[in-house]
């Protein structure tokens, strides 16, 4: 289990902290994954790999999604902070994309759209359109 690392074999550094994982778990999750930790890539020669260019809530989120394909419930993206929960569900959005986590995204398009407001109307489909999303 994620929570304990209880027969984790794999190990992810993301701002300092350590996420204890199962190579197998996320294989099965994402093609992403697979490819790199048993199709020969460096990662698949490690049991550390360092995440650059990604926040540790963000990371922290997309591993409790892959291992419960849910959105957390207590996501920590800033106590209710409207412009603090849209960047947390961008960075997620990002981050789904780039593991291969198809639904996680759309998910993700679906709290984003909730978030479109007068403030963010000319970003946000900006944003989308960049992304490849089909319902932002």
């Amino acid at each position: 289990m994620r929570t304990t690392g209880k027969g984790a074999d794999i190990t992810f550094s993301v701002q300092g902290a350590h996420f204890h994982a199962h190579k197998a778990i996320l294989a099965a999750r994402s093609p992403v994954f697979e490819a790199a930790l048993y199709g020969g890539m460096a990662e698949s020669t490690t049991e550390l790999i360092s995440v650059k260019d990604m926040n540790f809530c963000v990371f922290s989120a997309l591993m409790d999604y892959i291992y419960t394909d849910s959105l957390p419930r207590d996501m920590d993206y800033g106590q209710g902070d409207e412009e603090c929960v849209t960047q947390m569900f961008r960075g997620l959005l990002l981050a789904a994309d780039r593991y291969c986590e198809g639904r996680l995204k759309l998910l993700c398009e679906h709290e984003l759209c909730k978030a479109l407001d007068i403030e963010n109307m000319i970003e946000m489909p900006q944003f989308a359109n960049d992304r490849n999303c089909s319902i932002l």
